[in-house]
């Protein structure tokens, strides 16, 4: 879930709007343990980092020149409140945490998401060789995982007990 903040908004306001906006329903949110903070220039993990009263999972900085450039993105941990589907985006994928340490960071299709156990929910028909690819977020934090497997897999974990 992603999207730019409109004035006035807060992280965790803009967080929430887009998640209705693409899944149709908030989310609940919980602190990470730690923050991978991503930039050109490195890859680091610090603890104590507070944005609107969470610590975020992830911080990593835009270098996409279709987006805006040196622009940080803040990621939170979340789940779903309800039962979530396609709002604005053609498709979602259901998946177990644990399922996306398993991922490459290239395509994955139709057929192998739903073989691994990920539930697909589409509002376009999605035939079984169509592919899905990691953006974003998503590839970021795949591309940190084997430099701090440790801290990734506490992400990837769910919410404390």
């Amino acid at each position: 879930i992603g999207g730019t903040m409109e004035e006035g908004e807060s992280p965790l306001e803009t967080l929430q709007r887009e998640a209705v906006e693409e899944i149709g329903c908030p989310v609940e949110l919980w602190s990470a343990s730690s923050t991978i903070v991503e930039s050109p220039a490195e890859v680091r993990v610090v603890t104590g980092l507070d944005v609107d009263g969470l610590c975020p999972a992830m911080v990593w900085e835009v270098t996409d020149p279709t987006y805006q450039v040196g622009a940080k993105v803040v990621v939170y941990l979340a789940q779903a409140t309800r039962d979530p589907q396609p709002g604005d985006l053609p498709a979602i994928l259901l998946a177990d945490p644990a399922w996306i340490t398993t991922m490459s960071s290239e395509f994955v299709s139709t057929r192998e998401a739903v073989n691994a156990g990920v539930e697909v929910r589409s509002r376009v028909d999605m035939p079984e060789n169509g592919l899905f690819q990691p953006v974003n977020t998503l590839r970021r934090l795949l591309a940190v995982r084997a430099s701090h497997c440790e801290v990734f897999k506490q992400l990837m974990q769910g919410p404390p007990a």
